[in-house]
C-alpha cells in the first residue's frame, strides 16, 4: 500500500496568532510533526497558505501544495483541503494527516495508526481525546474515502484511537507543549 503523510497549516489563527510559526524549543510548531512525518512517511506533503511555511518545509524536505486563499479561512474543513491537495500527490492508497498544532503527538502512535489501517476494511481513522472528542491529531484515510467523503462535519471513521497530545490553540496550550517537550529533551 503506497502511503503518504500531509501537514496542514495555515498562517492565521484566532487565538493565537501566527501559532504555527511560533519558536517551540528551537523550531515552528509545525516543524514538530512535519519532522516526524518525514521520518516515517515515504512521502510528505505541507499545504499552506504562507510562503513562510511554505519555504521552511521545502527546505525540510516536504514536498509543497499552495493553499488557495479560499481554503484558509477560519471556517474551512479540512476535508476540502485533504482532496485539494491530493490533486497534487503521487496518488497514493493511504493518506495520513499529522495535525500542525499537536507538536507532542508521540511517534509510535503514528507508527500505531498505520500498523491499524493495514486492515483492509478500516478506510478511516482519526483520534480522539480522553473526553471521547475527535482530536485529529492523526486522520487517516484510505483514498476512496477521502475522495468521496461527503459531509466533511460528519467523521466516517471505524476506529478512534485515544491521544493525549496538545493540541495548540492558546498561549497556555503552546506553554504545556513546551514544558512537556523540554521534558521529553532531557
Amino acid at each position: 500500500m503506497k502511503t503518504a503523510a500531509i501537514i496542514i497549516a495555515r498562517l492565521k489563527s484566532k487565538r493565537l496568532p501566527r501559532k504555527n510559526l511560533l519558536d517551540l524549543c528551537g523550531k515552528p510548531l509545525f516543524c514538530w510533526n512535519l519532522e516526524k512525518a518525514l521520518k516515517i512517511f515515504p512521502q510528505t506533503y505541507f499545504s499552506s497558505d504562507s510562503e513562510e511555511m511554505q519555504r521552511e518545509a521545502e527546505a525540510r524536505g516536504a514536498i509543497v501544495i499552495k493553499r488557495p486563499e479560499e481554503l484558509a479561512g477560519d471556517n474551512v474543513p479540512n476535508m476540502p483541503v485533504f482532496e485539494h491537495a491530493y490533486k497534487y500527490m503521487d496518488n497514493p492508497d493511504l493518506v495520513v494527516s499529522l495535525q500542525s498544532n499537536s507538536p507532542t503527538l508521540p511517534e509510535d502512535l503514528i507508527k500505531r495508526a498505520l500498523k491499524i489501517m493495514e486492515i483492509p476494511k478500516i478506510n478511516e481513522l482519526i483520534t480522539i481525546d480522553k473526553n471521547l472528542h475527535v482530536h485529529g491529531s492523526i486522520w487517516a484515510l484510505r483514498k476512496e474515502r477521502l475522495l468521496n467523503y461527503g459531509d466533511p462535519f460528519k467523521y466516517k471513521a471505524e476506529i478512534f484511537l485515544s491521544d493525549d497530545s496538545v493540541d495548540v490553540h492558546t498561549i497556555e496550550d503552546f506553554k504545556q507543549a513546551e514544558e512537556i517537550l523540554q521534558i521529553r529533551k532531557s
